[in-house]
């Protein structure tokens, strides 16, 4: 016969009352566990210091004099093998400079200047109060730069008004500027300032402006948004294909290239190639790519339509300068380009566009140009 189901004796049972004993009182489970960590924690901790207490009185004068000599000894020899690693990679990095090629172009005169040596980034660099500096990269064969901020920049002082001094000395072309600064940059009251939105922006400040004032809240809406079309979209395409689909074979019709320069080159291509794809315009086919800047082309055209400016306004604003940078690109820097055709034929109202910035901002163009030919040992 199965045992009887166990009942809960009569004489003990109080309605409402559990029966299950707890472990540990109701509430109380965090506390005792607490207290149980902080009571083996004390236990360790005075067997570790008593311990330490018994070695440290069994050990004799000389020897504990020792092991702190000891321990000095290697402190101070890690310090000096720190200091010495540091100064072996200075020598090293001040050697490599001697031996890289810079760029020195007078404004006053057409001859480009190669500068081999150890010349430091310091040295010639025009630091006046007051005056505004422009730092980028050599004057082009035909347009005066042939990397869209830096003449983003530059036309951007002119519709201003902004006098400036311009300085390409010293800044390599292969793409390691003084200070590891990126073209373009900026020198004002002492004060060196990269990246060329930053430079607006600083220059904005300055001289306290307000380039957009006399247009509403949705005009600059709209700019602001054909601003990141140009820079974050359009200018990938023209990346790519001048580094990856032309592999930078016009580079020499549009730049002088000096030898060391010329060695670079497969390397830079590499470097766009692996950017572009991060950005994730690169992960297209060139047609794929092709089509999407030409949509970018000709929503600018639509956008622009006949006015002379494409807000409107009777000056250039930032999106101004902007487009006609990137824009020059095409027309002038990139025979066979698809884009090039685009620009010239499908959306001439860009075309004048660009003819009519160069007219007004740019009347000195051709004296900004540099086609000597450079030294054959360079």
């Amino acid at each position: 016969m199965a045992n009887p189901m166990p009942t809960m004796p009569t004489s003990s049972y109080v309605p409402g009352v559990s029966y299950l004993k707890p472990r540990i009182p109701a509430g109380g489970s965090s506390a005792i566990i607490a207290e149980g960590f902080l009571d083996r924690f004390r236990s360790e901790k005075d067997r570790v210091v008593a311990y330490f207490e018994t070695l440290i009185s069994n050990v004799d004068k000389n020897t504990l004099a020792v092991g702190v000599s000891l321990a000095t000894t290697l402190g101070i020899g890690g310090a000096a093998a720190w200091y010495f690693h540091r100064k072996r990679n200075e020598l090293k990095q001040a050697a490599q400079s001697k031996n890289k090629v810079v760029f020195n172009i007078d404004e006053t005169s057409s001859p480009v200047k190669i500068q081999k040596g150890g010349t430091s980034p310091e040295e010639g660099d025009a630091k006046q109060p007051g005056v505004l500096v422009l730092h980028q990269c050599p004057r082009g064969r035909r347009t005066p730069c042939i990397a869209p901020y830096p003449l983003k920049l530059e036309t951007f002082l002119r519709v201003n008004g902004i006098n400036y001094e311009h300085s390409s000395s010293q800044v390599d072309f292969t793409g390691s500027e003084p200070r590891s600064r990126s073209s373009p940059w900026i020198t004002l009251d002492l004060e060196d300032i990269s990246d060329s939105q930053n430079c607006l922006a600083y220059i904005v400040n300055k001289y306290g402006m307000e380039p957009e004032k006399d247009f509403d809240d949705k005009k600059r809406a709209v700019a602001r948004a054909y601003n990141h079309l140009l820079e974050n979209h359009l200018y990938w395409g023209i990346a790519l294909w001048r580094w990856v689909y032309d592999g930078a074979r016009s580079l020499g019709d549009i730049q002088l290239l000096p030898k060391k320069t010329l060695e670079v080159i497969p390397d830079v291509c590499r470097t766009v190639e692996q950017a572009a794809w991060f950005h994730g315009l690169g992960k297209k086919t060139s047609d794929d790519v092709i089509s999407a800047i030409n949509d970018d082309l000709k929503s600018l055209s639509e956008f622009l339509g006949p006015n002379n400016f494409f807000l409107g306004g009777d000056k250039a604003t930032e999106l101004d300068c902007t487009a006609f940078a990137m824009l020059s690109q095409m027309l002038w820097n990139m025979d066979g380009s698809p884009f090039q055709k685009t620009v010239k034929e499908t959306y001439k109202n860009l075309s004048d566009f660009c003819w009519r910035m160069r007219a007004r901002y740019w009347p000195d163009w051709d004296n900004c140009l540099n086609n000597t030919e450079l030294p054959e040992d360079s």
